[in-house]
């Protein structure tokens, strides 16, 4: 009678440690990009909502909202304005109205993620169209998001180069990927498509 084997050989762990290597480089990547995925329908979210309160603004006062701390008002929570992308985005303020134009002086006591076409206008760093020949243009952006690509700099928010892909808002409301590199991030921004 022989006796029954106890544990396992070495061949049969390697086999076992193999098939396992295997299941996760199949399965790791495909929850990598499902978190991405989740944290871009989250930036897309974010921007429709401010989009949709910008919208009313405009409608009600002839014109858009000077910078996007007038909308503030419009929401329950300021979530809506960091993106989940933001690496800066738990810290406290006061923070420049833009996080794209690190010199710009204007100060907020809450995060802004996001850039708006009025802010790069407003710092000259742009041409402000008039707005009624502007309302014609549908190519005209008005938001973005440059947290989809990256930012590289000295570690504070606003001393960063951003460049990769950027996340755009038209004046329509349309989105479309834009990218910031090489050339004037606002004209990648918020130039004609």
């Amino acid at each position: 009678m022989s006796r029954a084997r106890s544990g396992l050989t070495l061949g049969e762990m390697l086999v076992a440690l193999a098939v396992l290597l295997v299941f996760a480089a199949i399965t790791i990547p495909i929850f990598n990009r499902a978190k991405s995925k989740s944290l871009s329908d989250s930036d897309v979210s974010n921007l429709k909502r401010i989009y949709g309160a910008w919208s009313i603004y405009e409608e009600s006062n002839l014109g858009p909202p000077p910078d996007l701390t007038v909308l503030r008002q419009d929401f329950g929570s300021d979530a809506t304005f960091l993106s989940p992308k933001d690496p800066f985005a738990s810290q406290a303020g006061p923070f420049p109205l833009e996080p794209a134009l690190p010199s710009w002086k204007p100060r907020t006591d809450f995060r802004i993620s996001y850039s708006y076409f009025m802010n790069f206008a407003a710092a000259g760093k742009l041409a402000q169209p008039k707005w009624e020949e502007a309302r014609l243009d549908r190519r005209i952006g008005i938001l973005a998001s440059v947290w989809e690509g990256s930012a590289q700099g000295d570690g504070s928010p606003f001393g960063a180069q951003f460049s990769g892909k950027a996340l755009r808002v038209n004046l329509d409301g349309s989105m479309i990927p834009a990218s910031m590199d090489g050339g004037d991030l606002g004209k990648a921004l918020f130039g004609r498509k």
